[in-house]
């Protein structure tokens, strides 16, 4: 391409400028090298002619693709329960839905919940999905939770001072509730999270609010799975 373009000005220097076409080559060396030092061509962009590339100085090196990773749901230890818990929104702004589910140190449901909420951004739906989930645990007794969510941005927002406005009622609630519960809030990744990421694309899709103790069809399945088996994050 690089040539055709530099063959296509020469071309033109030549029949309206007057300027001579020689030097071509040197225009796109000169190209290249400038791209190479700025870091902006890597081996990918040589597929098929890395020896040519190779062979006019640059230093190109297969990259290898990042080692998966494995994610394990981890069962919660002494007294904690566990709330996982998740948003979906088709957009952001968009069609919104909640879940999360509460399970013990055997990994046993005891309770989850889905809910539609509207219209909402990504960032308000993950807020919202905690503390619906810290409401109802609460409503159950159990004031001891382990926290666990893939939505960073909403662990780093909970623990600052101040938010933007139209999520300060939601922040004022989480706070409420954490003056009266013990909790630990970790990260996981979203591989790790799939039974509330169900749960959330459930409220969403359905548009209908739930609460059930006993879990059926596919969430009983990656209930199960969290139970038996690492996810894998590649």
């Amino acid at each position: 391409m690089l040539i055709m373009w530099n063959t296509w000005k020469a071309w033109n220097n030549a029949k309206f400028n007057g300027v001579s076409p020689q030097g071509i080559i040197k225009s796109v060396l000169v190209y290249l090298w400038r791209l190479y030092r700025s870091r902006a061509m890597s081996f990918q962009h040589w597929k098929g002619d890395v020896e040519v590339g190779r062979k006019l100085g640059f230093r190109l090196y297969v990259t290898k693709p990042p080692a998966p990773k494995l994610v394990c749901w981890l069962p919660p230890h002494d007294e904690l329960v566990k709330l996982n818990c998740d948003g979906a929104s088709k957009g952001n702004p968009g069609e919104a839905g909640v879940g999360g589910l509460l399970r013990n140190k055997q990994g046993k449901l005891i309770f989850a919940y889905n809910d539609s909420i509207g219209h909402h951004s990504n960032i308000y739906v993950e807020l919202c999905a905690l503390v619906r989930g810290l409401e109802l645990a609460k409503e159950f007794g159990y004031l001891q939770v382990w926290v666990e969510m893939d939505a960073q941005v909403v662990l780093h927002l909970i623990n600052k001072e101040e938010g933007n406005w139209h999520l300060q009622k939601l922040l004022t609630k989480f706070r409420m509730l954490k003056r009266d519960m013990n909790l630990r809030l970790t990260h996981v990744y979203r591989e790790g999270n799939q039974p509330a990421d169900f749960l959330a694309n459930r409220g969403c899709l359905l548009k209908e609010s739930s609460i059930f103790v006993r879990a059926q069809g596919q969430l009983a399945t990656l209930i199960r799975l969290d139970n038996l088996m690492p996810s894998f994050r590649f």
